[in-house]
Formats: C-alpha cells, sequence, structure tokens
C-alpha cells in the first residue's frame, strides 16, 4: 500500500470508531435517564416544539434549529426538560 492509502485508511476507521463510540454513548445516556425516570415515577407534562432561529457566527449569518423537548414532573418535585 503506499502511504496516502494507508492514510486514509486510517482516518475513514478513526471516524468510524469515534461515530460507534458516540451512538455507545447516547444509549447508555438514554438507559440511565430510563432508570432514573422510573426510579422518580417522572411523568411527561409538557412539550416544548422545535423551532429555528439565527446568530451572526464568524463573520456571516448562520440559520439554526433547535429541536422539539420534552418537560418530564417527577416525584421529587424537580421539572426535567429532555
Amino acid at each position: 500500500m503506499d502511504r496516502p492509502y494507508r492514510m486514509f485508511t486510517l482516518m475513514g476507521s478513526v471516524i468510524v470508531v469515534a461515530f460507534i463510540g458516540l451512538v455507545y454513548l447516547s444509549i447508555q445516556e438514554q438507559k440511565a435517564w430510563d432508570a432514573f425516570a422510573s426510579t422518580h415515577e417522572c411523568k411527561a407534562t409538557g412539550r416544548i416544539a422545535g423551532y429555528s432561529t439565527y446568530g451572526y457566527y464568524n463573520g456571516k449569518y448562520q440559520t439554526y434549529w433547535v429541536p422539539s423537548k420534552t418537560v418530564y414532573k417527577c416525584n421529587d418535585g424537580i421539572e426535567y426538560t429532555r
């Protein structure tokens, strides 16, 4: 193998491993929330709709999307937003 091909393969492998790691961490975070919500008897009480907004960054205006969120009320008296 020539050097550029090895570098391309290495970079691709790093990207794939990083992606798999992020998916794994996301799944673990969801499992932790599910366990917490079950223990604290959390119930969905509301929903915040997603929206788009814009801001000035690096010398230009950009549009951003803020995803929808659900509000949960738990038996500890605290409202959590996810």
